[in-house]
Formats: C-alpha cells, structure tokens, sequence
C-alpha cells in the first residue's frame, strides 16, 4: 500500500495456496520489496501490509473472539454503544430463505471473529521486528485507510458497512506505527534467499511423521472434563521480541450479589484518551454449568462481551447453574488479559484490580497495576 493506496495483484501461482510451492509466494513478497526499497522516494512514503488465508486457520489453538447471540441475552452481551450486533450473527432462518440452504445442511453462529492469520507490516515507522497484540481483522486495514484519509482531508470519512462491534474491538493498525525520531535501528538477521528458498523445495521430500496418533474420542472427552490436561498438547515458542505500545486500558472484576456472579468491565479512556481501544471478552465456567433452558450440564460453558472505548458492561451469572456451591470461572481478553475466578458462592470475597494514573516516571508512563486487598462482603 503506497500513499496512492495501491492493492498488488498476482496469479494463483504465486499465492500461498496448498496447490502451489511456498517458494513462490516467499520469491514474490521478497520482488515487491526489493522494487520498493530500491527507491528512497517510493520507500519514504510506503506502507507493504501482507497478510493471506494460512491453510485456513487451522493452525490456530486460540479460539476466535465472537459477538453474543443477539437473540439470547445467555450467550453474552455488549456494552451500550455497540448497536446492531445481529449483523454479525448468521441464524437457521437467513441460510434457509436467504442463501437456499437445505434445513438439514443449516446451521447458525457468529460471522467472526475468524481464527488467527499471518499479518505483517513492513514500513519506515515499523522498523524493528516488533510484534503487535491488539485484535485486528480485514476491518482494520480498512479503518486505517479511513484514519489516513480523512486526516489528510480534513473530513471524517468512514464506510457505513463496518458493523459498530468491529470497530470497537477491531484496531485500525495505528499502534502498529512508532514515530522515527532519529534513534539508531537494529537491523534484523536477513535470510540468505538461496539457501532459504533451496530448503523449502526441499520440503517436499521429507519423510511423513511418525509416531502422530489423532485424538481418540475417549482421550477427547477426558480433555473436556479437565481442560488443563491439554496444555501438554501445545507448547509455546522459545524466545521473546519487542511488543508494540498498544491503547488498552482493560478493567474486568467479580463479586457475587444475591447468589450471582456480577461480572463489570469496561474499557477506560483515561491512559490513551481518543486513542483508546474497546476489547472483547470471552469468559468459560471451568465446572459443568446447566442450562438454562435444557437444564444438560455443559463444559466449558462460555459468554461473549465486548465493550467500546470509554464504556462498561456490567452482567450477572446465576451460581445456581453449578451442581454445588463451588464456583470457577475463568475470564479472557487481548494481549494475555486474564481472570480467574474460584470460590465457594456461601463466601463472598471483592478483589480489584486498577492501573496506577498518578505522576509517573517517563519510563514508567503507563503505570503499573494495583490489586485491592480482598474485602469480604
């Protein structure tokens, strides 16, 4: 993407597709960006976003975050200011009457989000290798575009079609750029292309696997009575790198009010100001929870939120759902946010947890965080 805002189109060939070799689709990034940097001009004023379908997210161990069903006050909720939420839902009824979908064939749940993808940036204001863990989608390039122009024209310019859930917890790619102000830049270890691209061609003669046996359907449903055990199934890459500033200011807390769990949350605005970025939740019971209308004990039974910048949500869980007194929740959000929950509801103990907005140190400007003491209630 230039300043002319181009999209760069190539054959099927030389996409990351599983008919064709990798090579391909490494040989053609690695063209663009040599005719790109080989002119300091061009360069100056570039922004190369590369991001594809990775064999359709199949990769990914992380579950997508999604909006509640809005036809279902029990699936979750949203905070005021995200309106028009069954736009992001599929039902039984739109794939029978509006795409011709047998009933039998038909099936109902969230548009998105989808399942995590490669997305990379490369540009003279994202020099460094950093990583960026704010919740993006295909929205956010269109938003950032939007922020780019309108900033250039002086008017709001915004394309009706992003829903208001995207755009609260959706970034538009701004905590991606850094300012250069003339600091020295580490340049990263290159790849010697040749001996790369000779590696990959011959993958194809690797030998197949062995010793890898599919989940049988009894381990399966062990894993699903104790969670924990499948944290041996997925192990996370050694090593660490420099992690893009990004405008969360996330606060989620749980007291039990007349044996219900109050769940509040809201995304402040206090740190980042206009800046500030609203966030999704998803949040599981770790006990088998009835339901409601059912009554059948579900594991992992689970609530979405989100909740715009400068807003909250505040949602009650009935602890009666649990077979006993005994409570476990476990609350997720962007950027490794995590609660946990786990108690008896015949004692009520509020636990808090806030950021430090005093006077800091410029180094420390984005403060630290505060837990309360437990307070029984």
């Amino acid at each position: 993407m230039a300043s002319s805002c181009g999209k760069l189109v190539g054959c099927a060939a030389i996409f990351f597709r599983s008919s064709f070799s990798p090579w391909f689709g490494a040989w053609y990034v690695s063209e663009i960006l040599n005719i790109l940097t080989h002119n300091e001009e061009v360069w100056k004023k570039t922004i190369f976003i590369l991001t594809y379908d990775e064999n359709d997210g199949y990769f990914d161990h992380v579950l997508p975050f999604v909006a509640p069903d809005y036809r279902d006050p029990g699936t979750g909720a949203v905070s005021a200011g995200i309106r028009n939420i069954a736009n992001e839902f599929v039902t039984f009824h739109d794939e029978v009457s509006q795409k011709g979908v047998s009933k039998q064939n038909a099936r109902e749940h969230a548009i998105g989000l989808g399942y995590r993808v490669p997305f990379v940036v490369a540009s003279p204001w994202s020099r460094g290798g950093y990583v960026n863990s704010q919740v993006f989608d295909h929205t956010s390039v269109v938003q950032f575009i939007e922020k780019f122009a309108s900033r250039k024209t002086g008017k709001k310019l915004e394309l009706k079609n992003i829903s208001d859930f995207r755009r609260a917890v959706c970034g538009d790619l701004s905590s991606v750029f850094r300012p250069y102000n003339g600091e020295k830049a580490q340049q990263p270890d290159f790849l010697e292309r040749d001996i790369f691209l000779q590696r990959i061609d011959e993958a194809r003669y690797t030998p197949v696997p062995e010793g890898i046996h599919p989940v049988d359907e009894k381990t399966q449903q062990l894993l699903k009575q104790n969670p924990d055990a499948t944290r041996k199934y997925f192990r996370q890459e050694a090593g660490t790198r420099p992690s893009a500033a990004l405008p969360y200011e996330l606060y989620a807390d749980g007291v039990i009010k007349d044996n219900k769990m109050q769940f509040t949350c809201s995304a402040g605005k206090a740190l980042f100001k206009e800046r500030s970025a609203g966030f999704p939740l998803v949040l599981y019971a770790y006990l088998p929870y009835a339901d409601a209308v059912s009554g059948e004990k579900l594991i992992n039974r689970n609530w979405s939120f989100a909740i715009a910048p400068g807003e909250q949500l505040v949602y009650e869980i009935p602890l009666n759902g649990f077979a006993t007194t005994a409570y476990h929740f476990a609350l997720f959000g962007p950027n490794g946010f995590f609660r946990e929950l786990k108690g008896n509801g015949n004692t009520s103990v509020h636990t808090g947890c806030s950021y430090e907005l005093g006077a800091l140190k410029k180094q420390d400007r984005y403060g630290y965080p505060l837990v309360t003491p437990p307070v029984r209630q």
